[in-house]
């Protein structure tokens, strides 16, 4: 998914949250993305993808660091920790149902999973990004 889809998805989860969490459940929604910033300068970006930006903090023990993270947001505010799983878990889940993917990435070497064609992928991508606003606008 791109960063448009993913803010819009954030911008819909924050309509279930008092109005001062709507800055922080964008930014919780695109912060896995942050991990494509580490492999910048290699990038090849191509309509469809990053593949080789992909890290582990979009994967299966990527995971268990963002629950650990909101586990430490609990101590200072529970409402922000659930902004911050609610919004990481929607962008790990969109790009999970709608990429590339490689769960088990650092744990076992399993070969990657194509979740559709790119035909598909925008499709996805365009309804989510008009249902997530249209989400957010009647709230």
């Amino acid at each position: 998914m791109n960063i448009v889809t993913h803010a819009a998805v954030g911008l819909a989860i924050s309509g279930a949250f008092p109005e001062e969490y709507r800055l922080a459940a964008v930014a919780f929604s695109v912060l896995p993305d942050v991990d494509h910033l580490l492999r910048w300068r290699t990038m090849r970006p191509k309509l469809g993808g990053l593949n080789d930006a992909r890290t582990v903090a979009h994967e299966l023990l990527g995971s268990v660091g963002w629950v650990a993270l909101a586990g430490l947001l609990a101590l200072y505010d529970p409402t922000l920790a659930v902004v911050a799983i609610s919004a990481v878990t929607a962008h790990l889940f969109c790009d999970f149902v709608n990429g590339w993917t490689m769960p088990f990435r650092a744990i076992r070497d399993l070969p990657a999973v194509q979740m559709g064609s790119l035909p598909i992928k925008l499709l996805q991508e365009s309804l989510l990004t008009g249902g997530a606003l249209w989400l957010f606008w009647q709230m």
